[in-house]
């Protein structure tokens, strides 16, 4: 604001808040990083525990994702930052930055893990730390690859795209959804043949 000889009055402008920087949310296990070769140690299984340490000790083996890395690269490029934010115990922390320095990604602004003793769900976890993000960016969409945490990031006002393992579920969801008409008309079983997980009915019946 200036006075009427043209000088810039005193102070204004001095409290107008400074614009945000962008930035996007990664998580890692499974949407950054591949990590099928050890996602036995952590399957369920009938009267087996479920083995976090051997699944997170092997982290560094993990290859990137192809397709992630193409899209964080490109969304970096146009200017914005990068945020990790992994339910990966603070203990990995150091094999975790190796992992992202070997596969060209040193340049970020921020790798937020659980902290030692935190065992609420990711979900929670993630939400109460995006809070704290938003004090400092603007922040334009999160990747992760499980449903249930992408609901509560969405929840929480975060535009989420689904990767991997939950991309998959929730298209096998959608796959049930997707009954025929004259299934529903007929009053024929509009489920049959996609009750299996995974199953899609041939589109050529000779095919199958």
């Amino acid at each position: 604001m200036r006075d009427e000889t043209g000088t810039q009055a005193a102070g204004a402008g001095a409290d107008a808040p400074r614009p945000r920087p962008r930035a996007m949310i990664w998580d890692l296990d499974g949407t950054l990083s591949d990590d099928k070769a050890r996602a036995h140690f952590v399957e369920v299984e009938h009267g087996r525990a479920r083995d976090w340490r051997s699944y997170f000790d092997a982290i560094d083996t993990d290859p990137p994702i192809a397709a992630s890395m193409e899209v964080l690269r490109a969304m970096h490029a146009a200017g914005i930052r990068i945020l990790f934010l992994t339910g990966r115990p603070e203990y990995t922390r150091q094999k975790t930055v190796r992992w992202l320095e070997a596969n060209g990604l040193a340049e970020y602004d921020a790798l937020l893990m659980r902290p030692e003793g935190e065992d609420r769900p990711a979900g929670v976890f993630k939400v109460e730390v995006v809070e704290r993000l938003r004090r400092d960016y603007e922040l334009v969409c999160a990747f992760e690859d499980r449903i249930d945490v992408a609901e509560r990031l969405r929840q929480s006002g975060v535009p989420v795209f689904l990767y991997g393992a939950g991309a998959e579920a929730a298209a096998e969801a959608l796959e049930v959804l997707d009954v025929r008409q004259d299934d529903l008309t007929s009053g024929g079983d509009p489920f049959a043949g996609k009750r299996q997980r995974g199953a899609r009915p041939p589109a050529d019946p000779s095919s199958a």
